[in-house]
């Protein structure tokens, strides 16, 4: 993500064509929490917006998922101890950073978004989107994918105070 591509104002990312996996340019919407975090980060008119030196992108992937596992351990055994239970019983299920957009697009499935504004939100071009409806069917679901992204960004904000 360059600092380029983001619009604070018109709370948007526009990832380009050439990044994209289906080679074409996809606006994701910022929502309030994404924005307040991108805020913080200190803008600039270009460059990565996550980097560890200023200059390359974020690397160490393996050492950052480590640790965040280690937390999410913890946060999970503490709520098992808080109702009663052995905190050594929970264990953590093997997962990849990916899975993150599984988990988003199966919250947003349960939170009633219709399942062509979730392949919208993801930028694929499948199920609804693909073959004689993608052929017909050019709208970019511009103004659901933002309702969506807003709806998560809301349960998002319950699930985090309930930590």
């Amino acid at each position: 993500m360059d600092w380029s591509e983001i619009d604070l104002e018109a709370r948007t990312w526009t990832l380009p064509a050439e990044r994209a996996k289906n080679d074409e340019a996809h606006i994701i919407p910022l929502t309030d929490m994404a924005v307040a975090e991108l805020a913080a980060l200190h803008p600039q008119e270009r460059g990565f917006v996550f980097s560890t030196t200023g200059t390359t992108p974020v690397s160490g992937y393996s050492k950052a998922k480590r640790l965040l596992d280690e937390r999410m351990l913890k946060v999970m055994q503490r709520r098992k101890k808080d109702r009663g239970g052995d905190p050594q019983s929970i264990k953590l299920d093997d997962w990849r950073l990916h899975d993150l957009r599984r988990t988003g697009a199966t919250n947003l499935q349960a939170l009633g978004i219709p399942i062509e504004v979730t392949e919208a939100v993801l930028n694929h071009i499948s199920g609804t989107r693909a073959g004689i409806a993608g052929i017909y069917n050019r709208y970019k679901y511009e103004p659901e994918k933002r309702a969506a992204l807003e709806a998560w960004d809301h349960r998002l904000g319950e699930l985090f105070n309930e930590v």
